[in-house]
């Protein structure tokens, strides 16, 4: 599997160029760029760009053939111009397996799930299924993530799809996993882990998303019980949030409750009620704004459920949607 240090360099980027395909690679700090090598086929048609023993980078039968390859290379970045005879669009890097090796780095086979499933053509699902359980192979965390969303849907598969998960969030840090990880770590009043959820949001701190669910946690007008309840911190955290991503209707609706009841900020109910309109208008299912009586307890005791939306990922694009059935 890749090593999580390595990760950044099987990120790369793609584009189009007038006289070729572009391939940019960040190159994180612990990786020796005098150690990368790239190797084209005698015959122009397949790449494989290496890095010491580890998982390929970049391997497969290029969707066309190039006539060639330029090489540029800085301190953190590692660029490769395929020249090409026509400016022809490439959906992908690498169509298929490289024709020596047999294999194919782990973007390009999720791109190629990505590609397959996007005709609707039911016939090209059993060959998207096999690229995808490639990338997932090698621990490239967007194939990790679509799995779980394809797999948690059926209960006999369900644990496959948690070992994927897990996979990404605590291997690999990745933040959309580490969310869903902290919304499942609250989603069960039975087996709630409230200290679980608020370390994996706290490792998904870069999306605004994170901040809104901790937020959550320290909000003494939510439904999640936490003993160390601090409500300006709670205010702090929704107003970055929504700073990040205006329309965040969590944050929007859990900052709106603060200042309908005065908790943590000046009481104003006409700015709770602008919050609370924009929180509708992404969410129409959110409830409504409510005087709850806060008093500082010694330990909090608030007896909640809260409910969660899946994630869903399609394709490699994970979206986290969470909406509050009930508030107590």
């Amino acid at each position: 599997m890749i090593k999580p240090e390595f990760l950044d360099l099987y990120n790369w980027e793609l584009s189009m160029k007038e006289n070729g395909v572009l391939i940019q690679i960040s190159i994180p700090e612990c990786v020796d760029s005098e150690l990368l090598n790239l190797d084209l086929s005698h015959d122009n048609c397949c790449i494989l760009l290496s890095y010491s023993n580890e998982i390929p980078i970049i391997e497969g039968t290029l969707f066309k053939q190039v006539r060639g390859a330029e090489v540029t290379l800085n301190e953190n970045r590692f660029e490769i111009l395929l020249i090409c005879e026509n400016n022809e669009e490439w959906p992908v890097l690498c169509k298929e397996s490289h024709l020596i090796s047999k294999k194919m780095d782990p973007l390009s086979n999720f791109m190629m799930f990505f590609m397959l499933t996007r005709t609707n053509e039911e016939s090209h699902l059993p060959e998207a299924f096999l690229f995808l359980d490639e990338s997932c192979k090698m621990g490239y965390p967007p194939a990790l993530i679509s799995s779980y969303s394809i797999y948690s849907t059926k209960r006999e598969s369900y644990e496959l799809a948690m070992g994927y998960l897990s996979i990404a969030a605590d291997v690999y840090s990745n933040p959309l996993a580490c969310i869903k990880m902290g919304i499942l770590a609250l989603s069960s009043p039975e087996s709630m882990n409230v200290e679980k959820a608020k370390g994996y949001f706290e490792k998904a701190n870069t999306i605004p998303m994170a901040k809104s669910f901790l937020g959550i946690i320290y909000s003494p007008l939510s439904v999640v019980p936490y003993p160390n309840k601090d409500p300006v911190l709670a205010a702090q955290l929704f107003t970055e949030a929504i700073n990040a991503n205006p329309k965040d209707h969590v944050a929007l609706h859990e900052l709106a409750m603060l200042h309908y009841n005065g908790v943590g900020v000046p009481l104003d109910e006409n700015l709770a009620n602008e919050y609370q309109s924009i929180a509708i208008s992404s969410d129409e299912q959110l409830p409504g704004l409510t005087k709850i009586e806060y008093r500082k307890p010694e330990k909090s005791i608030i007896k909640t459920v809260l409910t969660v939306a899946s994630i869903t990922a399609i394709a490699g694009v994970a979206y986290l949607v969470w909406k509050k059935k009930s508030r107590k």
